[in-house]
């Protein structure tokens, strides 16, 4: 085979493949602020199971494999055919009426027969060109020589990283120092993609009205954004329970990740805390608690009991009937499974932590009824969701606990009713017997890190800083230390290797 065609099929398929996966992967999980890091592509092709996965997912995915597939056999065609190509072209050319004549000649004059050589050396440029061009928005979309510089100099030269930050930066209070003035319920829901841009007046029209007004009744901070390593639900999770980024575990063996030992196993959760305080804990969701370790999560830290959708359906509940998404049952479903949880929980008199996960927001399309549908597109999910959340809301809104209502990261996609918008944030809401949250507050940069002390204060804990993990509490005085190094500085704190992170992959000795 000539070894020009060899490399100009290699060079082109390779740069097709990296175009379509990159559109893929942008269309699935991004937004248009390039906020993908390569440690969110890496943690779902090792950590998370297909188990739960929405099977539109899987379909999607199927279908962009496929497209790849026959761009690159016309690729290989086009390289190796070139006379059956030129051919082709030629009766194509000839086909149309006389007014075409010039391109005609133009053809004839520039490709004719005895030159495949000179289209091959075009082939050849175009696929190195492009290759490149890919390479390099690839690598500043998904910011992956960032992550592997990291990684090439702590193999050679750990000493050559210098000091760990995170750990410079980490600190969680002692157990037996934390105070509690007062133990305060928490209903918590984390709303799929729920943002405050849903409500922009850029959009021209107020999809979730209903929640609205209901923050403009509550505590609140409108600057709170994606950051590294909390861009997707669990990796929010991660910064929820732990105020941690989402970081995969450098240089420790696959055996060891968090599928095998825990997630996190050594690092100190706010509901490992609550739970040592005599806290209930309980999560409901639609979805199927095993994808992307979910379930080790909440059991390892907090022990929580979990209804899930393979509980539901073990209680009788119909997906048939009940069914949203491919992931689960419908919001609406799991709202008045989690009010009729709350009620047991209040009667018993105990402290408790309600955690409840809605989905039908989704990318790409989300759910809502056929009947309730204006849009025929994930604004009609977001309307919904706002009508499913009020009616919740109302239910429990004058009852003796904390309410708190928080989107896990901004939508993932880049739909069109979203794309004047230039500063896109994330919704949260918090009510009940809270301490206020000054102007300066409110308005200053916020994260998921943020949530872990700002959740541990909520519960009406106590110590001796307002700092839990990388986070700094919402009803705190001091400055989050995102909006003290602002998001590129603090990105490259997190995004850097740190010996102390790997430590928290690792179980605690006396386990």
């Amino acid at each position: 085979m000539n070894i020009l065609k060899l490399l100009t099929s290699l060079f082109g398929i390779t740069a097709i493949v990296l175009s379509g996966t990159a559109l893929w992967i942008s269309k699935t999980f991004g937004t248009r602020f390039g906020n993908i890091y390569f440690e969110q592509i890496l943690w779902h092709v090792l950590e998370s199971p297909f188990d739960g996965i929405d099977s539109n997912y899987i379909k999607r995915g199927i279908r962009y494999f496929l497209i790849i597939l026959c761009l690159c056999l016309i690729w290989i065609f086009l390289v190796h055919y070139q006379r059956q190509v030129i051919g082709i072209l030629r009766a194509a050319v000839f086909s149309i009426k006389r007014f075409l004549q010039s391109i005609v000649c133009l053809i004839k004059e520039y490709i004719p027969e005895k030159q495949n050589k000179s289209l091959s050396k075009i082939l050849f440029s175009i696929a190195m060109v492009y290759l490149l061009g890919i390479t390099v928005f690839i690598d500043k979309k998904f910011h992956i020589y960032e992550y592997i510089s990291v990684e090439i100099e702590r193999l050679l030269n750990k000493d050559s990283l210098g000091e760990d930050q995170i750990k410079k930066l980490y600190t969680v209070p002692i157990v037996h120092e934390i105070h509690f003035e007062n133990k305060k319920s928490i209903v918590l829901i984390m709303a799929e993609s729920m943002e405050n841009s849903f409500n922009d007046p850029m959009i021209q029209q107020v999809l979730m009205p209903h929640m609205k007004k209901f923050q403009e009744m509550a505590e609140h901070n409108d600057a709170t954004i994606n950051i590294y390593g909390t861009g997707w639900t669990i990796a929010s999770l991660t910064g929820w329970f732990f105020g941690l980024p989402l970081k995969l575990p450098h240089g420790i063996d696959g055996n060891k990740y968090m599928s095998k030992k825990g997630f996190l196993p050594s690092a100190e959760s706010i509901f490992d805390i609550l739970k040592k305080n005599g806290y209930e804990l309980v999560l409901v969701m639609g979805s199927d608690k095993r994808y992307s370790g979910m379930d080790i999560l909440f059991s390892g830290h907090g022990s929580f009991r979990i209804l899930d959708k393979s509980h539901f359906a073990r209680e009788g509940w119909s997906l048939e009937k009940y069914g949203g998404t491919g992931w689960g049952f419908t919001d609406a479903f799991v709202l008045e499974r989690a009010h009729e949880e709350y009620k047991k929980l209040k009667d018993r008199g105990s402290p408790f932590v309600l955690f409840v996960e809605t989905i039908d927001t989704h990318s790409p399309a989300g759910f809502c009824p056929a009947d309730r549908k204006k849009y025929n597109d994930i604004r009609d999910a977001i309307i919904e969701l706002d009508a499913n959340l009020a009616h919740f809301s109302e239910k429990i809104w004058d009852d003796d606990i904390i309410y708190i209502v928080s989107g896990d990261h901004f939508f993932m996609g880049n739909p069109e009713f979203l794309s004047q918008i230039k500063g896109r944030t994330i919704f949260n809401l918090f009510h009940g017997d809270l301490p206020p949250v000054s102007e300066k507050k409110r308005h200053e940069s916020f994260s998921a890190l943020d949530m872990a002390p700002t959740l541990l204060h909520a519960a009406g804990a106590r110590w001796d800083s307002d700092q839990f993990g990388l986070g700094i509490s919402l009803f705190s005085n001091q400055s989050t230390l995102l909006e003290r190094y602002g998001p590129e500085e603090f990105n490259k704190i997190l995004g850097s290797w740190s010996p102390l992170y790997s430590t928290f992959y690792e179980r605690k000795t006396n386990e």
